[in-house]
C-alpha cells in the first residue's frame, strides 16, 4: 500500500542515516571520542533497574575514577598521531561506506516504484504500441555436436563448452536451440533508450525487457538509471528525435556482433518501411555504412549511438531482439536473402576455394606459425585453391568471395563471421581457444546447414596475443573434410 511503502522508504532513509552518523568514528579525531562514548554508554545505564543497582553503579563510577588518577600519575606511554597514510586509509574506507550505504539506499527507493516489465510484446502489447508481425514464429532446431578428431573432449571440456551455452558432453546430444521468437516491428510511443545494452521503456511504465535482448546467463535484465513518475518524459536531460529506429545491444560495436546480430535488425526495419525522417541508432563504426548502402539506408539517416547519453522518440520503431551469439535461424535466412539475393547459392562445381582468414595485423589471438601453417596446406593439397582473406571493403565483392567458398578456416574471429554468406555445406574449421570458449562459430555453423570442425587450442584464451597450431592436426582434419567432398561427388 501507499502507506507502507511510504513507511518502507522513511525507515530506509533513517537507517542510510543511522550507519553515516557511525561512521564518523572511522576518522582520526573521532576514534577516541567514539570509545569514550562506548564506554559512557557500558557504565551509565539505567534502564529498569533498582535504586540499590544505582547505588552500586554509581560506586562502581567512583571506583573507576579513582583508578584513573592513579594510571594518571604513571609514566604514559604517548601514541604519536596518525599518519598522513593511515588518516588517507581511514577516510577511504569512510568514502567506500558511504557509497556503498549510497547505492543501497538507492537501490531500495528504486526497487519499491512500480513498473511494467513487457517480456513478449507480441503476446502482452502495450496500449501505445503498434505492433507489426514481419514473419512465421521462430522455429526450435537440433544442432549437432562439433566435430572433434578426439571425441573425448566433449566430455574432459565439458564446463568450458558451456561457458556461454548448454553444449551436451554426448556426440549424440542433440542441443537443441529454443531462444525463438516472432518477427516484428514495433513501433512505441514516448519512449526512451539508454545504457551499454539498449534498453527501451516509456513514459506509460513499460519497461521492455523482451527475451533475448538480454545475456540474462551473465548479467540481471537492466532497469532505468532515473526512475519516477509519468513526468520523466518532460524532466529528463535527453537527445531527442520525433521518429527513431534502435538497433543497440550489447557488444552491437564489435564486427561479429554486427554481421550476425544487428544486420537481421535492419533487415526487419527495412521490410517495414520506416516513415521518412526516421534516424537510426547505431553503434557508428567505420564499417557499417558500406553494409547500410546495401540496405539503402543513407549515412545522414544513422545517429551514433552514446551509451551515456539518453534518447528519446516521440515514436521508437524497436524491431525483433537477436539472442546474443546464437541468432535464429530465420533471421540469418532473411539476411542471406537481402545480401545474396536470387543467387543465393552457387553450383557446386563453382563453390571451390579453401578460404583463410587471417588474424596476423590483429592485437589478438594471430597464429604464430601462419606462415608454416599455409604452406604446409598449399603443399599437401596441391589441386586446392587457397585464397588467403585479410579485409575488402566492398561489400558485394566480400559476398562473392565467400558465396564460393568449400572450406573456411581460421582462428576465432571476426573474419569467420562471413559464413554467413557461405552456402550450406560448407566446411567450417575454427581454432578455438580453450579458456572459456563461446562457441558462436559452432551454432552460426548448425543454424546455416554447414559442417562445423573445432580444432582446440589448449591454454589459450579470448586475448592472447598469439596462438601455436598444430599443422599436423590441420592437415588431417582438411584430408578428412575433401574426403567426404570426393566421396560424395562419387556418389
Amino acid at each position: 500500500s501507499a502507506g507502507s511503502t511510504t513507511t518502507k522508504r522513511f525507515l530506509n532513509a533513517t537507517e542510510f542515516l543511522r550507519r553515516v552518523a557511525q561512521l564518523r568514528f572511522l576518522l582520526p579525531n573521532g576514534s577516541s571520542r567514539a570509545r569514550s562514548q562506548e564506554r559512557r554508554g557500558r557504565v551509565w545505564r539505567f534502564e529498569s533497574q533498582s535504586t540499590s543497582d544505582l547505588r552500586d553503579q554509581v560506586g562502581s563510577r567512583k571506583q573507576l575514577l579513582r583508578g584513573r588518577k592513579e594510571r594518571n600519575k604513571r609514566p604514559r606511554c604517548v601514541t604519536p598521531p596518525p599518519t598522513r597514510g593511515a588518516t588517507m586509509a581511514r577516510l577511504t574506507k569512510c568514502v567506500l561506506a558511504l557509497a556503498v550505504l549510497g547505492s543501497v539506499f538507492c537501490a531500495s527507493e528504486a526497487s519499491s516504484k512500480q513498473f511494467n516489465i513487457v517480456r513478449e510484446i507480441a503476446r502482452d502489447t502495450p496500449d501505445n504500441v503498434m505492433l507489426e508481425i514481419l514473419g512465421e514464429v521462430q522455429m526450435p532446431f537440433n544442432r549437432s555436436a562439433p566435430n572433434l578428431m578426439d571425441l573425448d573432449l566433449l566430455s574432459d571440456f565439458h564446463r568450458e563448452f558451456s561457458f556461454m551455452q548448454d553444449i551436451g558432453s554426448e556426440f549424440d546430444d542433440a542441443n537443441t536451440f529454443e531462444a525463438t521468437s516472432v518477427p516484428f516491428v514495433a513501433a512505441i510511443e514516448n519512449a526512451y533508450i539508454e545504457g551499454e545494452n539498449g534498453l527501451v521503456w516509456d513514459v506509460e511504465g513499460n519497461i521492455y525487457h523482451e527475451k533475448n535482448m538480454f545475456f540474462e546467463r551473465t548479467s540481471p535484465n537492466p532497469m532505468p538509471t532515473e526512475v519516477t513518475a509519468n513526468a520523466i518524459f518532460q524532466a529528463t536531460k535527453k537527445t531527442h528525435y520525433p521518429l527513431l529506429a534502435t538497433t543497440i545491444q550489447r557488444y552491437g560495436h564489435m564486427y561479429y556482433h554486427f554481421v550476425v546480430e544487428t544486420l537481421p535488425k535492419l533487415v526487419l526495419l527495412k521490410e517495414a518501411g520506416l516513415p521518412e525522417g526516421t534516424k537510426i541508432l547505431m553503434w557508428g563504426e567505420p564499417y557499417e555504412q558500406k553494409f547500410l548502402d546495401i540496405l539503402g539506408i543513407p549515412k545522414e539517416a544513422v545517429v551514433k549511438y552514446d551509451p551515456l547519453k539518453v534518447y528519446t522518440a516521440d515514436v521508437l520503431y524497436f524491431p525483433t531482439p537477436t539472442p546474443r551469439i546464437t541468432p535464429a535461424r530465420e533471421s540469418l535466412e532473411m539476411t542471406r536473402e537481402v545480401f545474396l539475393g536470387a543467387e543465393e547459392v552457387l553450383p557446386e562445381a563453382e563453390r571451390d576455394l579453401i578460404i583463410y582468414c587471417t588474424r596476423r595485423d590483429a592485437s589478438t589471438r594471430s597464429v604464430a606459425n601462419e606462415a608454416e601453417l599455409l604452406e604446409r596446406i598449399a603443399a599437401e593439397f596441391p589441386n586446392e585453391k587457397v585464397v588467403v582473406y585479410d579485409n575488402i571493403d566492398d561489400v558485394s565483392a566480400l559476398v562473392d568471395l565467400f558465396k564460393r567458398a568449400k572450406v573456411i578456416i581460421g582462428p576465432h574471429g571476426a573474419g569467420l563471421s562471413h559464413m554467413l554468406f557461405a552456402a550450406p555445406g560448407t566446411h567450417i574449421l575454427e581454432f578455438q581457444f580453450m579458456r572459456d570458449p563461446p562457441m558462436m562459430f559452432w551454432h552460426l555453423a548448425a543454424a546455416l546447414n554447414q559442417d562445423y570442425w573445432l580444432l582446440p587450442v589448449p591454454n589459450a584464451w579470448w586475448m592472447q596475443k598469439e596462438m601455436e597450431i598444430p599443422t599436423e592436426e590441420v592437415v588431417d582434419i582438411l584430408s578428412t573434410m575433401l574426403q567426404g567432398e570426393t566421396s560424395s561427388e562419387s556418389c
